[in-house]
C-alpha cells in the first residue's frame, strides 16, 4: 500500500485498538455479571427488549448513518460545503423519521408484548425504553458523521467513557433491583445514552469547525437523489433485512423451540463471539471512508491491494484466538457464564467455527459499498436473509438452539461464497477461501476430539499451545515476505503514535 494510505490505516488500527481494549473489557465484565445474576430466562426478556430497541432504530436510522459516513467521507475535503449540505439533509431526514418511527414504536407495543411474544412484564420494559430509543437512534447517525470526518481518536474517546460509565450503573441496577432488574437495566442503558449523546453532539460541532464544514440547509433538493434515492434507500433496505432478521430469529427461536432459556444461551454464545471478533468487526467500520478515499481518488491498483492485505489481516488475526476458544470453550463457559449455560456449549463451538468467516465478509461488503454497489449488496443480503429463515424453520423445532446456530452457518457460508465470486476480478486472493474452508472443518474437529482425552485444565494448556502453533504456521507458511515487511513497518509506526 502507498505511504499515505498506510498512515490512515495505522492511525485508525491504534485508536481502534486503544478502543477495543477499554470497551472490550468493560462488555466483557458487563455480560458476565448480567448472565450470571439474570439467569437464562431473564437474560432472554433483556435480550427481546435490546433486539427489539434495535430493530426499530433500524427503521429510523440506520440506512441514514451508512449514507453520513459514506458522502461525508467522499466531500468533507474536497468540498466541505456539500459536506455540510449533506448533514443538513441528514439531520432533516433523521427528524422526520425519528417522529414516525417513535410513534410507529409506541402504537405497536402492545401488538409486540401481548400478542406476538404473549409476556406481560415486556409492555412496561418497552414502554420505558422508548428515550432509550431515541437516543440510540441520534447517536448512531452522530457516530457516523465522525466516521466520515475520519476522526478515530475523538471515536475511541467516546466509547471508551461510556463504556467506563456504563459499567457503575448497570452494577446499581444489578445490585439494588431486586425483581425489577431489567427494569434498572433499562433506565441505565437510558442514561448512558443520554451522556453520549451530549459528548457526540460536543466533538461532533469541533470536528465540523476544524474542516470548515457549516450546515446549511439551502439546496437540499439537489441532493435528494444522490443521498437518499441512490444511497439511502438500498442501504435502508438491506438494513431492515439485517436488524429485523435479528428480531425475526429470536422470534422463530423462542417459538419454535418453546424454551425463552434458548434466547439467553443465545446471548451467551453470541457475547463469546463478539469477544473474539470484537476487534475485526471494530476495525472493519473505519474501512469504509477510508475504502471510499482510496476508490475515489486512487488508482484500481492500490484500491485492490488495499483490500487484499486487509482481508488477509482480519483472518488471520482472527484464526489464532477462535482455535484457542473453541478448544476450551466447554470448561470456559461452566466457569465464567455458570453451570444454567453449560449445556450450550456445542452450539458456542459450531457458531465460533464458521465465525472466521465474518472478517472476510466485512471487507467484501465495505468493498462493495465504496464502490457504490449498494443493490448488489442488497442483492446477496436477501439471499442470505431468505435462508437464514428457512433454515430456521427447518432445524430449530428439530435442534433448538443448535439448530439455529446451523442455519446461520449454512446461510452465511453462501451469502460469503456469492460475495466473493463476484468481487473475484476485484480482491480475489485464492489462498484465504481455501485455507478458509479447512479451517473450519479443522475447528469442528477440534470442539469435540480434545474433549473426550483431556481435563479442563489441560485443555486451556492445549489451546494456548495450539494457538502459538497457528501464530507460527501464519508467519512462516503463510503471510508472505511483503506482508511481514508491512506488518513490522506499521508496529514500529504504532509504537511512536502519541
Amino acid at each position: 500500500m502507498p505511504n499515505s494510505i498506510r498512515a490512515k490505516f495505522v492511525q485508525a488500527i491504534s485508536y481502534t485498538a486503544l478502543a477495543s481494549i477499554v470497551v472490550r473489557l468493560c462488555g466483557i465484565i458487563l455480560s458476565i455479571l448480567i448472565a450470571r445474576i439474570l439467569k437464562s430466562s431473564s437474560l432472554g426478556l433483556f435480550t427481546i427488549l435490546q433486539s427489539t430497541i434495535g430493530l426499530y432504530a433500524t427503521f429510523i436510522c440506520s440506512a441514514l448513518s451508512l449514507a453520513a459516513t459514506k458522502m461525508i467521507a467522499q466531500y468533507y475535503i474536497n468540498d466541505p460545503n456539500k459536506a455540510g449540505r449533506i448533514i443538513a439533509l441528514l439531520v432533516v431526514s433523521l427528524s422526520l423519521a425519528l417522529v414516525s418511527g417513535v410513534a410507529i414504536y409506541w402504537f405497536t407495543l402492545p401488538l409486540l408484548a401481548n400478542k406476538i411474544y404473549q409476556i406481560n412484564e415486556l409492555m412496561l420494559l418497552l414502554q420505558v425504553s422508548t428515550i432509550w430509543l431515541v437516543f440510540f437512534s441520534i447517536n448512531l447517525l452522530l457516530e457516523s458523521v465522525l466516521m466520515g470526518l475520519q476522526s478515530f481518536k475523538q471515536i475511541m474517546i467516546i466509547q471508551s467513557v461510556y463504556s467506563v460509565l456504563n459499567i457503575p450503573l448497570v452494577c446499581v441496577a444489578l445490585i439494588f433491583g431486586n425483581a425489577k432488574i431489567v427494569l434498572g437495566l433499562v433506565f441505565a442503558g437510558t442514561l448512558t445514552s443520554t451522556i453520549q449523546f451530549f459528548l457526540l453532539l460536543l466533538v461532533t460541532f469541533a470536528e465540523m469547525k476544524k474542516y470548515l464544514i457549516v450546515v446549511s440547509f439551502q439546496n437540499l433538493q439537489g441532493l435528494i437523489k444522490e443521498v437518499l434515492f441512490e444511497f439511502s434507500f438500498p442501504a435502508f433496505l438491506g438494513k431492515i433485512f439485517e436488524q429485523p432478521l435479528s428480531w425475526i430469529s429470536i422470534f422463530l427461536l423462542v417459538k419454535l423451540s418453546g424454551d425463552l432459556s434458548s434466547v439467553g444461551g443465545l446471548t451467551v454464545i453470541s457475547n463469546v463471539r463478539t469477544w473474539i471478533l470484537y476487534f475485526p468487526i471494530l476495525f472493519s467500520s473505519v474501512m469504509l471512508p477510508i475504502f471510499t478515499d482510496i476508490f475515489h481518488t486512487r488508482s484500481k491498483e492500490s484500491f485492490q491491494k488495499t483490500l487484499i492485505f486487509n482481508q488477509r489481516f482480519l483472518w488471520l488475526s482472527t484464526l489464532p484466538i477462535l482455535v484457542f476458544m473453541i478448544i476450551v470453550i466447554h470448561p470456559l463457559i461452566n466457569k465464567i457464564f455458570g453451570a444454567s449455560y453449560e449445556n450450550y456449549w456445542r452450539a458456542c463451538a459450531v457458531l465460533l467455527a464458521a465465525s472466521v468467516l465474518i472478517p472476510i465478509n466485512e471487507v467484501n461488503d465495505k468493498a462493495l459499498i465504496s464502490m457504490n454497489k449498494m443493490w448488489t449488496s442488497l442483492a446477496f443480503r436477501t439471499i442470505y436473509m431468505v435462508l437464514f429463515v428457512l433454515g430456521l424453520l427447518y432445524f430449530v423445532p428439530r435442534n433448538g438452539l443448535l439448530g439455529y446456530v446451523i442455519a446461520w452457518n449454512i446461510s452465511y457460508f453462501v451469502y460469503v461464497m456469492l460475495q466473493t465470486i463476484w468481487l473475484r476480478s476485484v480482491i480475489y486472493e485464492p489462498s484465504v477461501y481455501a485455507l478458509t474452508f479447512f479451517s473450519i472443518i479443522f475447528l469442528l474437529t477440534a470442539m469435540y476430539i480434545p474433549r473426550f482425552i483431556f481435563s479442563a485444565n489441560l485443555l486451556f494448556i492445549l489451546g494456548f499451545t495450539l494457538f502459538i502453533i497457528v501464530l507460527l504456521i501464519e508467519w512462516f507458511l503463510i503471510i508472505t515476505a511483503e506482508e511481514k515487511l508491512i506488518i513490522c513497518n506499521e508496529l514500529k509506526i504504532l509504537t511512536k503514535l502519541r
